[in-house]
């Protein structure tokens, strides 16, 4: 009995295993099945892409000059491009180019044209000898610092028959502004329409030690019009300049083609990483009073002059920034609540004894309304080591004081001195403040411009050196 159910149960654990198997078989069969499905569909429909572009047609490029060149070693090639045009229509714009060409070794090369699904090829090849010939002396890669001056190795240039064209070298370079790879380009020409060009490469790396006239930050508070002066005219008036003189400056700006660093190129000037244009200038607005906004936002906008305006966000930041915020003016921390007293350095302003945890706090509701943290003005100009430090945790880019003088390379960039403009002044002391000057070498005591120090100076004894009871504006 017990056999017979043994052997019953075995027959029918097989027939189970069988019946699994049979099922695993036609799975994989299925998915063999739905697999070539799948891939059918694909060529299907890239068939039919292929025969529907066809339908529509290939755009017809045509070469600009030949489509065989020969050019010698270094030879000068000069791109001419191709045209592309579809169903009559101009599409040369949509050409992308696609080279392998180096002059530099002999060989064949190609340049193809794609436009769509169209492509048409130039073929160039490139001797093993210079036509005419053009020696460059000295490296051919050179490493210098920013700022500095590289002398010339020289260089020479002789046609097919051995005569000397060396003066007729021409030289070109993008200019050495910034660290990076650059390029010194050489090129001759012969009287046969040849034409050979050589480069060098310069690795210009970072660099403070070098002269320069300094970058001016010029520091402006309050704007008012003649027309309509404001109450405390007299007791600020230092304070103060009209609205008049304000489009002055600007105008004197915009005529002159002065340059406007954006905070990030401020960073970068003073760390060695890129030289700025001589006529360079920053404008600063502190305090940024609805009162002044009014006159100094049609102003910036009508002169097209990018400028900062610092504000104490708790005083209407919000409103300030949606009424005048534009691509001329850009609104800056002035703190949110730290622009009252409290402290015991300098005119007492409170940020310099606040416990970090509150002065970031406050700095990051002042960025929040602000909507950038690119820079900061310290409130009354006071600080410590400490406050720069919490600026570096925040996240500032640049921050500024109210010492005098111009921003040289290899100046902390969250110390950065600024050229006050007091009430009273003219256009005539304006632009020799904002004037380039004579070079002198980064980091000598040459580059704080004492007499700039000293008008700060003269502002803080006439006007600014009470302690502060947290009404005045710095």
């Amino acid at each position: 009995m017990n056999t017979m159910s043994t052997q019953k149960t075995f027959e029918q654990q097989k027939k189970t295993a069988m019946r699994q198997e049979k099922t695993k078989i036609r799975k994989k069969k299925d998915k063999r099945l739905y697999t070539l499905i799948v891939f059918v569909l694909i060529a299907l429909i890239g068939i039919s892409a292929a025969v529907l572009i066809r339908s529509l047609g290939q755009p017809s490029i045509t070469i600009i000059g030949s489509d065989d060149l020969s050019i010698g070693l270094y030879g000068t090639y000069n791109e001419k491009g191709a045209k592309a045009v579809f169903k009559e229509k101009d599409i040369t714009s949509e050409i992308k180019i696609k080279s392998d060409l180096d002059t530099s070794k002999p060989g064949t090369y190609k340049i193809t044209y794609v436009c769509r699904s169209a492509e048409k090829t130039r073929t160039v090849k490139v001797g093993e000898k210079m036509d005419p010939v053009l020696k460059l002396k000295g490296p051919l890669n050179v490493k210098i610092g920013l700022g500095e001056v590289y002398s010339e190795a020289g260089y020479e240039a002789f046609d097919e028959k051995g005569n000397d064209i060396t003066e007729d070298v021409k030289v070109t370079e993008t200019g050495f502004m910034k660290t990076g790879k650059h390029e010194r380009e050489y090129t001759v020409s012969d009287g046969r329409g040849n034409s050979t060009t050589r480069k060098r490469v310069f690795t210009v790396t970072k660099n403070t030690g070098y002269e320069t006239t300094g970058l001016p930050i010029m520091m402006f508070h309050h704007v008012y019009d003649p027309d309509d002066p404001p109450y405390d005219l007299q007791a600020r008036y230092q304070n103060y300049i009209s609205k008049d003189l304000l489009e002055e400056m600007l105008g004197y700006l915009n005529e002159n083609d002065y340059y406007f660093p954006t905070w990030k190129e401020v960073r970068d000037y003073t760390e060695g990483k890129i030289m700025l244009p001589e006529k360079s200038v920053v404008m600063t607005f502190d305090d940024g009073e609805l009162d002044s906004l009014r006159y100094i936002a049609p102003a910036l906008e009508k002169y097209r002059i990018p400028a900062t305006v610092f504000i104490i966000t708790k005083n209407s930041g919000k409103k300030k920034v949606e009424l005048y915020g534009s691509e001329y003016v850009s609104f800056q921390s002035h703190s949110h609540n730290m622009h009252r007293a409290g402290g015991m350095i300098g005119k007492g302003g409170v940020f310099t004894a606040l416990p970090e945890k509150d002065a970031l706090e406050d700095l990051k509701t002042s960025v929040d309304i602000c909507k950038s943290e690119d820079a900061f003005a310290y409130p009354y100009g006071d600080y410590t080591e400490n406050c720069r430090n919490i600026l570096q945790k925040a996240g500032f880019i640049c921050a500024v004081t109210t010492e005098g003088g111009r921003v040289f390379p290899g100046r902390d960039a969250l110390l950065l001195p600024r050229t006050r403009v007091i009430g009273g002044q003219d256009l005539y002391q304006f632009i020799g403040s904002v004037s380039p000057g004579e070079p002198v070498m980064a980091g000598s005591w040459e580059a704080y411009y004492p007499d700039e120090i000293k008008q700060n100076e003269v502002y803080e004894q006439n006007a600014g050196n009470e302690r502060n009871d947290g009404t005045s504006g710095q």
